[in-house]
């Protein structure tokens, strides 16, 4: 859990800590301007987005950010790190190394580099990420980096929060609300209005009373106030580390959101626990495996939303009643959620949805309908920032349960965690593709990841992972989404990351193993670049782990050259991205060439019968590490590696087979098609009917035999010719499976060509042939010439003049190749 630090009360005299803050905001508010204009334009989004800027006030030293641009990140933007050993007399040594004391209670990022790390005066930075306006010079590096650069340790359980609104770095979070003593917030929609704390506490009452008497949408548009401005009037007040959350009440829609288009109710969707609904779930293929716990009913899943991502993450061990997640987002526009549109939490396991007591979003209390399998609430300003766009947020759910229980003492642990299903849906109750997210919940984090941790802004947008098969890949995307304030090389100038990520020891057995990739991706697993791509290597523990990966790791090679290329490959292959913009890097695991998704739903099943063994879960992590030793800059004395706070996330992936239902069929098996046949045939499963789809768009249907077998009679020969396509799918009565085909081939050679009779001193000679064939003829002194069949079957060759005369008993060889290469026997 984390210890929130005692906030001391705003002071709106402005000392120069004040006016250098209302100086940084003042650049941010230009850069959130132009950042808002380069992503969706000039709006009236945007205008709402210049108004936040101009509510922010200085707060404290907990709201300083760094202005993001949103420039091409490329592989040659890298300053020059040329080894301080080199360069002994720059100014700004003392400086830099000045600044690396670090707070008990405000972790500030000093920056440990120094000539060695590049940033001397005789750095010279290439124009792409780093611009002018983004790369300290040598005299302002600490400045510039050090609030958030190497920062402070903490253990597991006891991180310090953080207060941070984006403006500048476009990533805001807030703090847990905790009422044990007096909690001060005021939302006042007069940007000019200053409320003192005394007077907070009941405008923040009278506020929550009035929303409770409003609809959904009125809550809504009510809670639109621009949240900076929120955030500028919050004061913290000491918390008690079991106290429950205080909770905003927005009063919410009870029913489920209907459509016009009916989904069937596979029979098997229903739960084995007696105490849990069962609801209807969108029939969409490409989605239905991710939906099987969704507590509510949906009809529809829509993709390309306003909203860029979204999901919930577990920084920290849970040892109490409260549960505390981060629900990190990214909305491009708003619009199409907050008219209506709700966050959902849907949850699993009977024993933990009916032990919760209620969860709070950002100190708004969600709603359930149905004893706690689902819970919701509205997208709007006092839940999600919905009105800051264009930028990453932060948001704090808790789960407070009944009775002081534990998830410990409801029998959950790291191996049997709590499952939780994230989804939004839209105005109209569709579901966002992009907020589809299947993770756990656990008393402790994965045994492998360190207590210790490093806070810092590199994950300032904190990490979500997300799992989704491709099945015309056969591969498993494992997606890692962030937000990073600076690059990967400005972060932290020393450093090297390790990326760490345990999968389930029951699917390792499926995975080629020799082809496991890592790259920079979009949000959906897809990578950017192909040349940025690096194969890595997986324990026999199923531990993904690039710290022994040569390429990406310092653990077997000090030397300032191999760290140089090490950081080179993570900036332009794994952490590459564009500035003030989300990034991604992906884990592809291909499943092996002899299996499929279905082979491996069957295994896991045959082994693990409940619903719930059949839920594999992956968690993963990143590591931050330096050089053992070095004369000037960072070095750790081969000290262990430290976690980074908000890297941690989680997912599951549900391979329990539903009667079929989940997973679809492998693609049929189809033998070879030989040009001009009647017949196509191939294997499936017993039962299953086969579609095969012919050049022309004629469709053939049939069902697999008893022997695996099937045969398709082609009443139209004409399509089937050499290099034609032929397709088939089949399907298990509840799912297509992916499309086979074939390409038509002819393998029968034409028969020998015919010769016409030819008389000595003969300059032409003809015959016969198969209509389009090439004819090769051959005469005595070994010289060749060609000739093409015509339409009627006629061939004429002329006799080169470099072949003598022929004469009577001369012998001429001719054979003949059809347009698929086959050659026919000769005639002479």
């Amino acid at each position: 859990m984390k210890k929130l630090k005692k906030a001391n009360k705003l002071d709106f005299r402005l000392s120069e800590n004040s006016k250098s803050l209302v100086r940084n905001l003042t650049r941010g508010t230009v850069s959130l301007l132009i950042g808002s204009t380069l992503v969706c334009g000039i709006s009236h989004d945007a205008e709402a987005a210049e108004k936040v800027a101009e509510d922010v006030k200085p707060i404290d030293n907990q709201t300083t950010n760094e202005s993001s641009q949103t420039i091409a990140e490329t592989a040659t933007a890298v300053p020059q790190e040329t080894p301080l050993e080199t360069s002994t007399n720059s100014p700004s040594n003392s400086k830099i190394e000045s600044t690396s004391t670090e707070h008990p209670h405000e972790p500030t990022q000093g920056i440990t580099s120094s000539q060695e790390d590049g940033i001397s005066s005789k750095t010279t930075p290439v124009a792409s990420e780093e611009s002018t306006s983004e790369l300290p010079q040598a005299s302002d590096a600490p400045s510039q980096e050090g609030n958030f650069t190497n920062t402070s340790t903490t253990p597991q359980n006891t991180s310090p929060a953080e207060t941070t609104i984006g403006q500048e770095s476009q990533t805001t979070e807030e703090v847990p609300p905790i009422p044990t003593e007096t909690q001060s917030v005021s939302e006042s929609n007069n940007a000019n209005t200053e409320i003192s704390n005394e007077k907070a506490s009941d405008t923040t009452h009278k506020e929550a009373t009035s929303n409770t008497k409003l609809s959904t949408s009125e809550a809504g548009s009510t809670s639109e106030i621009p949240e900076a401005q929120n955030a500028d009037k919050t004061t913290l007040t000491k918390s008690l580390k079991d106290a429950p959350p205080k909770q905003k009440e927005v009063k919410t829609q009870s029913s489920p959101r209907k459509s016009h288009r009916l989904a069937s109710r596979p029979a098997s969707a229903t739960t084995q626990q007696t105490g849990r609904k069962s609801y209807i779930i969108p029939d969409d293929r490409k989605y239905l495996y991710l939906l099987r716990d969704l507590g509510y009913d949906a009809l529809t899943v829509k993709e390309r939303t306003q909203l860029r991502f979204a999901g919930i993450s577990q920084m920290e061990a849970q040892t109490t009643s409260h549960i505390h997640l981060m629900l990190t987002k990214w909305l491009d526009l708003k619009n199409e959620f907050t008219r209506g549109g709700k966050i959902h939490l849907s949850f699993r396991q009977e024993k933990f949805f009916k032990a919760i007591e209620g969860i709070t979003i950002n100190g708004v209390r969600m709603e359930t309908t149905n004893n706690g399998q689902d819970w919701s609430a509205p997208v709007s300003g006092s839940t999600v920032k919905s009105g800051l766009i264009g930028v990453v947020t932060n948001t704090p759910v808790v789960i407070s349960l009944k009775n002081n229980q534990t998830l410990e003492s409801l029998g959950f642990s790291y191996e049997h965690p709590v499952h939780l299903t994230h989804t939004w849906t839209t105005n109209s109750g569709e579901i966002a593709a992009e907020s589809i997210q299947q993770t756990t919940i656990t008393p402790q984090l994965n045994p492998k990841a360190p207590k210790e941790t490093r806070l810092t802004s590199f994950v300032s947008g904190r990490m979500i992972n997300r799992l989704r098969y491709q099945h015309n890949k056969k591969t498993i995307y494992s997606v890692h989404i962030y937000k990073p304030d600076q690059s990967f090389w400005r972060t932290d100038y020393g450093w090297v990351l390790y990326i760490k990520e345990q999968i389930p020891k029951k699917l390792l057995p499926y995975v080629d193993t020799s082809s496991i990739k890592l790259y920079v991706s979009d949000e959906f697993g897809n990578p950017i670049s192909n040349d940025k791509v690096i194969t890595i290597s997986i324990g026999s523990d199923g531990l993904v782990d690039t710290s022994k990966v040569p390429q990406l790791s310092i653990e077997h090679d000090q030397s300032i050259s191999h760290w140089k290329k090490v950081r080179t490959e993570l900036n332009s292959k794994v952490f590459f991205g564009l500035l003030g913009q989300s990034r991604a890097y992906t884990i592809a695991y291909k499943l092996r060439d002899d299996m499929n998704m279905e082979d491996v739903v069957e295994q896991i099943n045959k082994n693990h019968p409940t619903s719930s063994e059949a839920r594999l879960s992956f968690a993963s992590w990143l590591e931050s590490d330096y050089l053992d030793s070095r004369i000037l800059g960072k070095k750790d004395g081969g000290a262990p590696h430290e976690r980074l706070f908000g890297s941690y996330a989680t997912s599951y992936m549900d391979f329990y087979d539903y009667d079929n239902v989940s997973v679809a069929p492998n693609p049929p098996t189809i033998n070879d098609v030989e040009a001009g046949s009647k017949v196509i045939s191939g294997t499936g499963v017993a039962g299953n009917q086969i579609t095969v789809t012919l050049p022309g768009g004629t469709k053939e249907t049939t069902t697999v035999g008893a022997d695996g077998t099937w045969t398709v009679t082609v009443t139209d020969v004409e399509h089937l010719n050499d290099s034609d396509v032929v397709s088939a799918i089949q399907n298990d009565g509840q799912n297509d499976s992916a499309v086979s085909s074939v390409t038509v081939k002819d393998t029968i050679a034409p028969n020998a060509p015919l010769i016409n009779a030819v008389e000595a001193g003969a300059t032409q000679i003809s015959g016969q042939g198969e209509n389009g064939a090439l004819i090769v003829v051959k005469f005595p002194n070994g010289k060749t010439t060609l000739a093409r069949v015509d339409e009627n079957g006629n061939w004429t060759a002329h006799v080169p003049l470099v072949v003598p005369t022929l004469t009577v008993g001369d012998k001429i060889v001719v054979t003949s190749l059809d347009n698929a290469g086959n050659q026919s026997g000769t005639t002479s």
